[in-house]
This record gives structure tokens, C-alpha cells and sequence, in this order.
């Protein structure tokens, strides 16, 4: 999930450093970049969602509205493109920036998590102790190791 919102921040920033006007090729490379954080993202979100929530009936709500958030968001991206900020636009292109920056830091906190849950979910499954998150642990098959169970739902 970072690669995408790594290439989105690159193209932000390509856009807000470089002279649209002299090197328009740079500047339509740097709308694509810009682009790849938008598709991806909701499609694994929605993947996400419906492989981790057992209740149909959450996982129907939850899917709902995400959906509505990750389309809705549109409107704030698109609204904010000023004319009177025309061609530069750097406003909408900081604001734009801004998202990609605040998921990737998200992902890597939340992969640093998991990380760390699983080092202390494996130390306590080598000692023999109790799991120290049962709730984990339901439907983990037979012979498979509870930090692979983790790293799956990934």
C-alpha cells in the first residue's frame, strides 16, 4: 500500500517544482504518479474489509461506508483547484499532497504494529504460554503458526 502513495507524493511534488509551461512532458508524467494512489487504495480497502469482518451484516455497513468515504473525498480534491491559481494550482496541490503523506505514514506505523504483535505473539507461542490475543487466534488451521495467521490478514 505505501508503493503507490510513495509514486502519488513523488508526482506532487514534480508538479509544485517544475515549469508546467516549458516542460510539459515532465509535468503529464508527474499527473500520472498523482493518479496511482487513487485506484489501488480503494480496491485494497474493500478487499480488506470484506476478507476481515465475519459479520455479514458489519461487513455489508463497513464496505458501504467506505465506499462513500473514498468516493466523497473527490469532492474535496476537486473543489479546491482555484482559478485564480491558475496554471500552478498549489493550493489543491499541497492539500493533495497532504494524503498521501498522512497514509504513508499510517501504513508504516501500522506495519511497525503488526510487526511488533507478531514478535510477541511468537515469543509466547515458543514459551508455551497462553496467546495473548485469543481473539487472533480463532480459525488459525491445524500445523500453521499464529504470526503466520497475522501476517495472512495483512
Amino acid at each position: 500500500m505505501t508503493i503507490p502513495l510513495v509514486l502519488s507524493l513523488i508526482g506532487y511534488v514534480v508538479l509544485l517544482g517544475v515549469n508546467i509551461d516549458k516542460q510539459k512532458g515532465i509535468a503529464y508524467m508527474a499527473i500520472f504518479f498523482c493518479t496511482t494512489e487513487a485506484y489501488p487504495m480503494s480496491v485494497i480497502f474493500s478487499a480488506g474489509t470484506v476478507a476481515n469482518i465475519p459479520n455479514l451484516n458489519s461487513r455489508a455497513l463497513t464496505t458501504g461506508v467506505l465506499l462513500a468515504c473514498t468516493n466523497s473525498i473527490g469532492l474535496v480534491a476537486s473543489n479546491i483547484f482555484f482559478a485564480r491559481e491558475a496554471p500552478r494550482y498549489q493550493t489543491a496541490l499541497i492539500v493533495n499532497m497532504a494524503f498521501p503523506c498522512a497514509g504513508i505514514l499510517f501504513t508504516v506505523s501500522y506495519s511497525l504494529y503488526l510487526r511488533s504483535l507478531n514478535r510477541k505473539m511468537t515469543k509466547e507461542e515458543v514459551s508455551g504460554g497462553p496467546a495473548p490475543f485469543k481473539f487472533q487466534t480463532q480459525g488459525v488451521m491445524e500445523g500453521s503458526s499464529i504470526s503466520t495467521f497475522v501476517s495472512a490478514g495483512i
